[in-house]
């Protein structure tokens, strides 16, 4: 019999997880996405991030290319702060926003030691936030929001950028589900709310990073 070698059977959850994102559970509406997320907090590192293929890997070189020293960052659906354990060592300041407390309290107890580090539990779609970052980050969140929510999101989100400053996504390659947003749809998305020069990435087979600038006003 022929069994997988470990990098295999990561890959092959990994592909299954991306998969299915957006169609399970979890999204049908922000009460079960809460009490989901709320649930499997305190595992989530070792289920999912621990276990998908290049999780992390994917994780640092989006912190390594596009977060510079110093800089303010907000990470949207920042969960247990695992893109937050990145770079933690090099920025200015960092805010963490979801909307799991299971996921938050697990974030909190990692970078309890970091008074730059801050973290706060609302809604994406109803964002508290005033300022402004340099760099505004999210990873695979988008997709358990219903389709005709994501603009809007990211539209709110704009206000939030510095001029000149960064947006970038960490998601999953279109090929694996018409959940996950296609480059023409990114695009679109991104312009529509103010941002330019969108630039795609392609990594690790199944991961796609997707940067924006906003215009200097």
């Amino acid at each position: 019999m022929n069994w997988l070698s470990w990098d295999g059977y990561r890959q092959l959850w990994g592909r299954m997880v991306f998969r299915y994102a957006g169609r399970n559970i979890s999204t049908h509406n922000s009460h079960t996405s809460r009490k989901f997320y709320n649930l499997i907090g305190w595992l989530y590192d070792s289920v999912y991030s621990d276990q998908i293929y290049n999780y992390r890997k994917a994780m640092a070189h989006v912190a390594d290319h596009y977060v510079h020293s110093g800089d303010r960052v907000f990470d949207v659906g920042c969960g247990t702060g695992i893109f937050i354990d990145q770079i933690a060592p090099k920025v200015g300041m960092i805010l963490g926003l979801d909307l799991s407390r299971g996921m938050l309290k697990k974030a909190r107890r990692k970078h309890r030691h970091h008074p730059h580090v801050e973290f706060v539990g609302a809604d994406c779609r109803y964002l508290p936030i005033r300022g402004q970052f340099d760099v505004v980050f999210s990873a695979f969140m988008l997709v358990i929001l219903p389709r005709k929510e994501r603009f809007a999101v990211i539209t709110s989100l704009y206000p939030l950028v510095r001029d000149g400053g960064r947006i970038v996504f960490l998601t999953a390659h279109d090929s694996l589900s018409t959940e996950w947003l296609t480059r023409n749809e990114w695009t679109y998305y991104l312009e529509q709310a103010g941002f330019e020069q969108v630039v795609f990435e392609e990594l690790f087979d199944f991961y796609r990073v997707v940067h924006a600038r906003k215009r200097v006003m």
